[in-house]
Parts: structure tokens; C-alpha cells; sequence
């Protein structure tokens, strides 16, 4: 249902609407909790068939809003995807417990980072809650920085998120 109604979505008019609220930059999130990506990645998920839209928002929200000179962020929630860990968070410790510490996912998540570095250089490089700890983030980011000299990368990639209630 969601592969079929983007087929209208139009790129260019929602641009257009953050020109006109003077907006500097735009940050879509290209994969959230859910696991399902916003663009057709080389890189499908292994526990969902088919889970990511079949048209490329990321690119054609990118193009869209580059064309009228602003800048583009990309989140990507690297901490949870409930196709690899469906733990259900029912309070505070279960935050922390529910995160993915599998090695299919952190080789999972790293390709798609550098996926979404490689295609489109985003300005903001927006990671949400925790991130693998297998990972290797100073590679990761070193790759970043090297496609994206003048990039922002923000700071809740910890291996072990801090929660202060």
C-alpha cells in the first residue's frame, strides 16, 4: 500500500515548502525503529521480504531540495530495528536491552551507512539511539568525512547509550 501511494509523492512541492519556511537544510529519516528503508537498497533486510519502498525517496527528496540550494540530512535509526530484535519496550531498562547487538546486524547497518554516504553525501549525517558496538566507527566516519569534507555528523552513535531520565 505504501509502494503505491508514493508513486504520487512529489519531491519538488515539498522542497518548495521548506524554501518558503527559509529553511536551511532538511533531514529525512531513511530508516526508522521499523526497519523499512526509504530507498531500494543493495542491501535488503534478511528477516522481511520487499521491506523498503520500490521508489528512491532519499534520492529524489535529496535532488529536490539540493536544486533549491539547501543542505540534506539523513537520519538512520542504527540502535533499534524491530525486524532483528522485536522485543516490545515496556520500560525504562528495556530501552537499553532492546537494542541490536548481533554481528548480521552491525554488518547490516554499516553497509547501509555507507550506502546512504556513497549515493548521496548528505550534509548531516544523523544516527539515532546507540549504534553496534562490533562496528568500527572511526572508519566509518573517516569514510564519511572523506566523501563529505565540510559534513556533520551528530553525536548519539555511543556504543552504550547514556539514559538520564
Amino acid at each position: 500500500m505504501f509502494n503505491k501511494a508514493v508513486k504520487q509523492f512529489d519531491p519538488d512541492s515539498w522542497a518548495a515548502f521548506f524554501e518558503q519556511a527559509n529553511a536551511r537544510y532538511v533531514v529525512l529519516t531513511t530508516k526508522h525503529h521499523d526497519g523499512f528503508t526509504m530507498w531500494p537498497s543493495r542491501h535488503p533486510n534478511p528477516h522481511k521480504e520487499s521491506w523498503h519502498a520500490n521508489r528512491d525517496l532519499v534520492g529524489d527528496l535529496t535532488s529536490a531540495v539540493r536544486d533549491r540550494g539547501m543542505k540534506m540530512g539523513l537520519y538512520y535509526s542504527g540502535g533499534y530495528d524491530w525486524t532483528f530484535n522485536p522485543t516490545v519496550i515496556t520500560d525504562l531498562p528495556g530501552l537499553a536491552s532492546s537494542l541490536v547487538q548481533t554481528d548480521e546486524y552491525a554488518q547490516y547497518a554499516d553497509n547501509h551507512i555507507l550506502e546512504l554516504v556513497n549515493r548521496y553525501q548528505p550534509s548531516v549525517l544523523w544516527n539515532d539511539i546507540g549504534y553496534p558496538p562490533q562496528s568500527k566507527l572511526a572508519e566509518l566516519f573517516a569514510h564519511y568525512y572523506n566523501q563529505v569534507p565540510d559534513g556533520v555528523i551528530n553525536d548519539r552513535w555511543p556504543k552504550s547509550p547514556v539514559w538520564n531520565p
